[in-house]
């Protein structure tokens, strides 16, 4: 079993570090902005360092939201990848898996005797809904202010996610007398999320109930033991090639 988790922590990280500079250099600045004055430093320095502060204040919140977005997604990953290594032994686990010529990361794969399975993972809050072809997100600011929006498509993009990696699986084990499907599914990580998404092109699951779902999975043919094997030495040849 393979547990990896690069790319969404390394953001997070990477938007902390932005966080932490940008606010070292309010720091800087406000401090030198109130010592200065007393050492009769000319008015050029002051304007740069009155500008220098303001945009480092103006850079600030959005670096802080990413982080916390990110930061986010990362603990709902690792909590789903927690989850997935409750898995049997006879199936595999890859996350983090970057498909060569696919512009975005597959969060999980799953390989096992019921199948291949792609889990895409969300950590929205709020009110999730899924009607007439659309997802929508109502949440509820601090002072109970009702905000209303849309979060593009996740159903299609776990769809288009296990469509790649199933025509790339197939490209790569031609001799298979019948090609390998993927199952996409789709799971929101945040507790406090409330869904109602029951006429989801995708199934959509809670991170608990993700290995129970696979492992009660009945598709039409069980993978065999062998097709497991090779489509595992696949998918670990596809993450060297990611980590190079």
């Amino acid at each position: 079993m393979v547990c990896l988790l690069i790319y969404t922590r390394r953001e997070a990280r990477r938007y902390l570090v932005r966080v932490l500079i940008l606010c070292s250099l309010v720091v800087i600045c406000g401090s030198m902005l109130f010592v200065l004055p007393f050492y009769n430093y000319g008015g050029a320095s002051m304007l740069i360092l009155v500008i220098l502060f303001f945009v480092s204040i103006y850079l600030l919140q959005p670096a802080v939201s990413k982080y916390r977005i990110w930061a986010q997604g990362a603990s709902g990953e690792e909590l789903v990848a927690e989850k997935l290594s409750q898995l049997p032994s006879s199936y595999q686990v890859f996350n983090d898996v970057t498909l060569p010529g696919y512009g975005a990361n597959l969060d999980h794969v799953v390989v096992g005797p019921t199948g291949v399975f792609v889990v895409e993972t969300k950590s929205h809050k709020g009110y999730i809904s899924y009607e007439k072809g659309e997802w929508l997100q109502r949440k509820w600011g601090r002072r109970g202010t009702e905000y209303f929006g849309r979060i593009g498509n996740p159903s299609r993009q776990a769809e288009i996610a296990a469509q790649k990696l199933a025509s790339y699986i197939n490209k790569e084990l031609k001799d298979f007398s019948k090609p390998v499907s993927v199952i996409p599914l789709l799971v929101f990580t945040n507790p406090e999320t409330i869904l109602h998404t029951n006429k989801s092109p995708v199934k959509v699951l809670r991170p608990n109930q993700v290995p129970i779902y696979i492992l009660k999975h009945r598709p039409k043919e069980k993978l065999s033991l062998e097709k497991v094997a090779r489509i595992g030495l696949v998918m670990r040849k596809t993450m060297r090639r990611g980590a190079a």
